[in-house]
């Protein structure tokens, strides 16, 4: 670059005659000056920046490079064996590709290669990013590379993808661990439920006897709850709960929550409400039943935990395309405070009116984590002492 300069300044300041050089020589000069410094501030930032810049023509052989390329190539068994770049470059690409890859840059695109070469004295590999970029140089059509050192990146991502690869499979084995345990303890508790339920229809029991297989009967069915609480959350971590859409009637799975909360209400002399917001009887949605239920159950149980007079209104409606169900209750209300937490997992709502650590504080997060699951987003209002309404919507399926 320096003597090809030096050229063209000298044919510059040797042209003309003697008029021409006194008339225009103090201008060229001072030109010839800014050029140079503009040449040495080029120079600098060529060699100064971390990248390595190769120059090279459309043949592949090197016309400028910057002093990181000597240190870059120094590393590399391959790249100190020749000085032409697509010779450097077939040692990591196939003849054919590098043909497609020149063409692409030559019609002024600019292509993102990333190379792989033997390090010196080693049997490791130093991984290159290089991009590739079409320049004019002295008239001539030339390619600029800028090449990177990407090598800790390269080993650093790789060892992300062999943790998360780690955390998955570990996260499999939870959940399978999990569904065992289940079973094994599942088995035994049922047993249990079962006796239970018979020793409390043995004639002459004693009100205080009776009394303590209810206590059984109720922390046999909180434990139930939380394993398959915890099955629940253990899936959806790791990613192995899937949808299962099928047809599904409104009518009939509102009546089916109604029939089975019913009584329940009953004895809490609350009443249970359904709106009809829609004409259900005439289609079905495709919907995940089950999931739907088990959302539905979570937000009535929880309507009922924290109602002690007046009502709970189970419902759904559609708008904008979406399926929008809600349980709105009168019950104690949630504060402004607690509205932001009720979805965390093990967050429970303080209350001096119900049992202290009744439940596990799973259900709302699962029901958060379902509804996600399809696509949909759930939210609350509330107002301490007026009660509450969960909301949820999903897309609107019909078949």
């Amino acid at each position: 670059m320096k003597k090809s300069w030096e050229e063209d300044r000298n044919k510059i300041i040797g042209m003309g005659d003697n008029s021409f050089k006194k008339s225009y020589y103090p201008e060229l000069q001072n030109k010839i000056k800014e050029l140079e410094a503009a040449n040495q501030n080029l120079n600098t930032i060529f060699n100064c920046t971390t990248d390595c810049f190769v120059i090279h023509d459309i043949e592949g052989q090197i016309l400028m490079s910057n002093k990181q390329c000597k240190k870059l190539f120094e590393n590399c068994t391959q790249l100190n064996e020749t000085n032409n770049i697509l010779e450097i470059i077939n040692k990591s690409i196939s003849t054919s590709n590098i043909n497609n890859i020149w063409n692409y840059v030559l019609h002024g695109n600019t292509e993102i290669l990333q190379l792989a070469f033997k390090q010196k004295g080693n049997k490791n590999k130093i991984f290159i990013e290089c991009s590739l970029s079409k320049i004019i140089w002295y008239d001539k059509t030339a390619i600029l590379e800028v090449m990177r050192d990407i090598t800790n990146q390269v080993y650093y991502e790789f060892e992300l993808k062999q943790a998360k690869e780690k955390a998955e499979e570990s996260d499999r084995l939870k959940t399978a661990f999990l569904a065992n345990l289940s079973h094994e303890i599942r088995t035994p508790m049922n047993g249990i439920l079962g006796f239970t339920d018979l020793l409390s229809h043995v004639d002459g029991l004693q009100d205080e006897a009776k009394a303590y297989i209810t206590i059984i009967q109720n922390n046999s069915e909180r434990l139930l709850n939380l394993i398959g609480e915890l099955i629940d959350i253990s899936k959806i971590e790791s990613g192995v709960m899937t949808l299962n859409l099928e047809p599904v009637n409104l009518a009939e799975l509102l009546n089916k929550l109604y029939v089975i909360f019913n009584n329940q209400a009953i004895s809490k002399k609350i009443d249970i409400v359904l709106s009809n917001e829609i004409d259900y009887y005439n289609y079905s949605v495709l919907i995940d039943k089950v999931k739907i239920e088990q959302i539905l159950t979570n937000l009535i149980n929880n309507a009922l935990k924290f109602t002690f007079k007046g009502h709970i209104n189970i419902g759904c409606k559609t708008k904008n395309n979406k399926l929008i169900f809600w349980v709105k209750d009168t019950g104690i209300g949630i504060s402004k405070e607690s509205i932001k937490l009720v979805f965390n997992r093990f967050y429970q709502v303080k209350n001096s009116v119900t049992e202290p650590g009744d439940g596990s504080g799973l259900g709302l997060a699962i029901t958060k984590a379902l509804v996600e699951l399809m696509n949909g987003e759930i939210w609350v209002e509330s107002e301490i002492g007026k009660g509450s309404v969960f909301w949820f919507s999903i897309p609107h399926i019909t078949e």
